[in-house]
Formats: C-alpha cells, sequence, structure tokens
C-alpha cells in the first residue's frame, strides 16, 4: 500500500499552460511536439508520460474500485484495479487520481499516484465516511466499476459539492436492480434531487430515474417537474412519464406539454412519448398536430409518433412527408418512420410507396438517397437492386457498406471484390 497525498491545485497550471501556448505559436502551424514543450516550460513539469498515454497512445484506463473503512485504525482502505485488457496501449495508465471522503459536514480529499496494474492505498481519517468520491470532478476519462451501498449512493446524490459526483450517484441510483431500484428510500431521494438540485443535468437524470420506478410518488414528482423553468429537465421528465402514459391525466399531461411548452425539445419529447404510450388516443392527437403547421425540429418527433402508433393511417400522412419539396429534416425523418409501419402497410398504398422511393434515391441530396436506399430494403423493393447497385463503387466507405447491405436484404448479388471491407 501506498500513502496518499493532499493534491496540489489542478486548473491553475493547465490554464497557465494553455495561455502560453496560444500566444507563443499564435497564427502559425503547429504540431503536437510544440504543445508539450509549451506545457512542460509554462508548468516546470516532465509532461511527456501524460502525452504518451493520452496522445500517442489509444484506449481508457477502466478502474475497478472497492472501499472499506478500519474504524479501529481509523483508515479507509481504497483498492484500485485497472482492468483494461494486457494487451491495450497502455496497458496500464500512471494517473494521479482525486479521492473525497465524506460524512457529516466533515470532507477530506486527497490525491493518490495510481501507476501499478492492482494497488491499496490507506487514508487516515478522523471520522468514517458515509460515502466516497472516486475521481470526484469526472477529470478522468475512463470506465469505473465502483459500486458503493445503496445509502452511501443516496448520500452522494443528495449532499456531494461535486456535481460530477451527484450526477454520477444519481445515475447510478437510477440503474438500480429493480427491486433496489423501486425502494421508497431510493425514489424518496431520486425526487429531492428532481426538486432541489442546483444543477439541470443531475435533476434531468433523476427524472430519467423516477421514470424507470413506475411508482405513484415517482409518477407525480414527473408531473410537477413539467413546472421547472429549465426545458431540458422538463424533456426529461416528459420522456421518463411515456411509460404511464396510459394513464388519463398522464396523457392530458403529455398531450398539453405537445400543444403548449414553450420548448421545441419539450414538443418533440411528448410527440415521441405519445406514439410509443400504446394508447388507443395516440394516433388522432398526433394526426391533428401533423397538420398543423409545427416547427421543423418538432414535425419529426411527430412523425416518428405516429409510426411507433402501429396504426396503418399513418402511412399515408408520411408518404405526404416524404414528398420532394418538404424541409429536408421533415422528409428524412418521414423516410425513416416508413420501415416502423411495415407489419401494417396498406396494400392500395404501395404503389405510393414506390414512387417515393424512386424520387428519394434519384433526390441531389445524399442523406435523401440513404434513407431511401433504406426504405426500399426494409420493404423488399427488388426493382431498385439495379440502382443500389451502383453505389457499390460509391466515392465513401458508409455508401459502399450500407448499398452492401441493402442488397443483402434485397437478396441482390455483388461483385466479390465490392463485399470486401471498407
Amino acid at each position: 500500500p501506498r500513502a496518499a497525498q493532499q493534491p496540489n491545485s489542478q486548473r491553475e497550471p493547465l490554464f497557465r499552460a494553455l495561455r502560453a501556448y496560444l500566444l507563443t505559436h499564435r497564427a502559425r502551424a503547429v504540431g503536437t511536439p510544440a504543445l508539450v514543450h509549451s506545457v512542460e516550460a509554462a508548468t516546470g513539469r516532465r509532461l511527456g508520460w501524460f502525452f504518451h498515454q493520452w496522445v500517442y497512445q489509444r484506449g481508457v484506463p477502466a478502474y475497478r474500485v472497492s472501499v472499506r473503512y478500519d474504524s479501529a485504525r481509523h483508515v479507509e482502505r481504497v483498492a484500485i484495479r485497472q482492468m483494461q485488457s494486457a494487451n491495450a496501449a497502455p496497458p496500464v495508465f500512471v494517473m494521479p487520481i482525486q479521492l473525497a471522503f465524506s460524512g457529516g459536514r466533515r470532507r477530506r480529499v486527497v490525491q493518490v499516484w495510481d501507476e501499478r496494474r492492482s494497488e491499496v492505498f490507506h487514508v487516515h481519517l478522523n471520522f468514517q465516511p458515509q460515502w466516497v468520491d472516486f475521481d470526484p470532478h469526472d477529470f478522468i476519462d475512463k470506465r469505473l466499476q465502483f459500486h458503493p451501498p445503496v445509502a452511501a449512493l443516496i448520500a452522494a446524490a443528495e449532499r456531494d459539492p461535486a456535481m460530477m459526483s451527484r450526477l454520477w450517484a444519481v445515475r447510478q441510483l437510477g440503474r438500480l436492480p429493480r427491486a433496489q431500484g423501486r425502494t421508497i428510500r431510493v425514489v424518496r431521494a431520486l425526487v429531492r434531487v428532481l426538486r432541489t438540485d442546483p444543477f439541470y443535468a443531475v435533476r434531468a437524470a433523476a427524472a430519467a430515474g423516477l421514470g424507470r420506478t413506475r411508482l405513484a410518488p415517482a409518477r407525480r414528482a414527473l408531473l410537477a417537474a413539467l413546472r421547472q423553468s429549465d426545458s431540458r429537465v422538463r424533456a426529461a421528465a416528459v420522456a421518463s412519464l411515456a411509460a404511464s402514459a396510459r394513464r388519463p391525466t398522464v396523457f392530458r399531461a403529455l398531450r398539453h406539454a405537445l400543444r403548449h411548452d414553450s420548448s421545441e425539445r419539450v414538443e418533440a419529447a411528448a410527440a415521441q412519448a405519445i406514439g410509443s404510450s400504446g394508447d388507443g388516443r395516440a394516433f388522432a392527437c398526433l394526426r391533428a398536430e401533423a397538420a398543423q403547421p409545427l416547427a421543423v425540429h418538432v414535425m419529426p418527433a411527430v412523425l416518428a409518433g405516429l409510426a411507433a402508433t402501429g396504426n396503418p393511417r399513418a402511412a399515408g400522412i408520411l408518404l405526404a412527408a416524404a414528398a420532394p419539396g418538404r424541409p429536408e429534416p421533415i422528409r428524412l425523418a418521414a423516410l425513416g418512420s416508413l420501415p416502423g409501419l411495415l407489419a401494417v402497410w396498406p396494400a392500395a398504398l404501395r404503389p405510393a410507396l414506390i414512387r417515393t422511393v424512386q424520387g428519394a434515391l434519384h433526390d441531389p441530396y445524399l442523406l435523401t438517397q440513404l434513407e431511401g436506399a433504406q426504405v426500399a430494403g426494409s420493404f423488399g423493393l427488388r426493382q431498385f437492386r439495379s440502382l443500389i447497385r451502383g453505389d457499390l463503387h460509391a466515392p465513401l466507405p458508409f455508401q459502399r457498406r450500407l448499398a452492401r447491405s441493402v442488397l443483402r436484404q434485397l437478396g441482390g448479388t455483388t461483385h466479390r471484390h465490392a463485399l470486401a471491407p471498407a
């Protein structure tokens, strides 16, 4: 075990180094070595090891962390194991890592230097922490396996001074197994976070977690969140209410959000929630909206919602929206939503579908061509095989990959060299 050390300030040297780099090399063509030299000169540190790991090699560290407090010795034992493959580059990351220990009104932050595949650090504390943060500000790009007790997650979610640690704890609470995640103490904690956290992303994560519980207190909190000032939180609450959309109070709230919310983000989320709800009123609601002059960012969600209803009467609406002359975002959304109605497609509209796909494949806009090809593959429109086969020799790799995929769907033959990986 190696002793933990108190951290130095991490922000000030970074900004000093960046300022020096920009001033020294402004209006010049430079490469990575110039950045390394500037950072080392400004900080007085040799940082080749850092750039070697994070710039010249690939991958990120995968940490598995466990903690245990020894009350007799007043020591917190922190075990860190790097789980990335031994064949990764690099196989072991050398990194300074912050650890934070919190209990009551007490908090201690230390920095450890992790440089081995497996390390154990002993941190002397005069209090037993309620929760432990690993990289509390999420400075390190990483994968993390760390499973604190539910009580520790709740304490961190509600009281951690580091926003990124609160966000992490809230997300962990939302991902708990069904039996744990539905307990009333977890739901109450997420409700408190949704109501009171000062940062919108933490509140939005709490809304997402509450949506997975499908419990009445969670539903009431999500309905109340539709009155929050931040549209990103309202959109998250709307998305989480989709699972309960068949309930009359929830459906009314979603319909009101679709028609009257001040944010296009929220209106779009409401359209998708209504469409996926399985409620018998969803098609009529979205059909009425599709007939209105909606914002270009809302109409695609309405079209996707119509397809999600599984109602064959949505086919004509989508075909009309996919016609040439419609704004490209709307046309692309309509084309992309057509395969969602494959199982219920009306036979009478197959000729109109073929004309729509033909128009898309001949459109000058590349993305429209690609959407048209995917629709042809989904509906088995074999008459377009020769046209799509021409993309086997397209200049862009993703065009060739899509052509191969669609031709497989259509049972078309391809040249052997064209089937080779791009």
